[in-house]
């Protein structure tokens, strides 16, 4: 019988980089402003377009770079220098 494998912990306390909340911030006004232009409200559309812009902000932000990035999650802590949000608003004229 072999003796048990001992491994290092692999968690990090920090991340490796900074959440680019500008380039967040800008992937999400581009897309707000192709998708919601010229669309006009309807529920139904609202309750699929909510869905599409999900998974297009989710997927830009993914091809963002190397790490990938986490939109929504819940933190008990927040670490000011390492934590960021990244919002935009859409109004139409």
């Amino acid at each position: 019988m072999r003796p048990p494998v001992r491994l290092e912990n692999t968690y990090q306390m920090e991340p490796s980089k900074n959440f680019p909340s500008g380039m967040v911030k800008n992937i999400i006004k581009d897309v707000l402003q192709g998708y919601l232009a010229e669309e006009k409200y309807e529920p139904e559309l609202c309750r699929q377009m909510t869905k599409t812009l999900s998974e297009v902000h989710a997927y830009r932000g993914l091809h963002m770079g190397p790490n990938n990035l986490c939109y929504v999650t819940r933190h008990f802590l927040f670490c000011p220098y390492v934590d960021n949000v990244a919002m935009s608003l859409f109004l139409r004229p």
